[in-house]
């Protein structure tokens, strides 16, 4: 019986795909993250970034960059990014940490937070995704949600 369910187990993740376009994302610092075809990483530093950066087509910024990304200097680069932002492991608090001058992590605390939170600057407007992670959700399968927001 248990054989059955790791085979189960392991179809599902043969059968999670991800079938956009090819997508160049930013990610800062840590990047050990799923591999999933036509996704290419790139690692980048948020201080060298600009808002209108052509060969992104996303960014990542990962928990390990947390600290450094909710500073108030970034919320000029938030506020004009061109490319869509997803902060990666952000369960505990609010995305407006980051993107709000004078916010935090530690004034933004919210226990019912999304898993990954991010946003696109769309005609004036933040169009906010999430995703939040299941006990069953394996990353790569949270990933593939955020890939697919992305070629949308």
């Amino acid at each position: 019986m248990e054989r059955a369910e790791e085979k189960s187990a392991t179809n599902k993740d043969e059968e999670l795909k991800y079938d956009g376009d090819h997508l160049t994302v930013g990610v800062t610092e840590d990047m050990n993250l799923p591999k999933i075809k036509n996704i290419q990483y790139k690692e980048v530093n948020l201080d060298s970034l600009t808002p209108d950066q052509e060969e992104l087509d996303a960014l990542i910024i990962t928990k390990a960059f947390f600290n450094e990304a909710d500073k108030n200097k970034y919320v000029n680069f938030y506020k004009e990014v061109k490319y869509p932002v997803f902060f990666v492991g952000i369960k505990g608090f609010k995305l407006f940490a980051f993107t709000t001058e004078d916010m935090n992590i530690e004034n933004s605390k919210d226990d019912n937070s999304a898993y990954i939170q991010g946003f696109k600057n769309t005609n004036g407007e933040k169009e906010v995704f999430k995703v939040y992670k299941s006990k069953e959700a394996t990353d790569k399968e949270i990933f593939i949600q955020m890939f697919d927001y992305i070629s949308k």
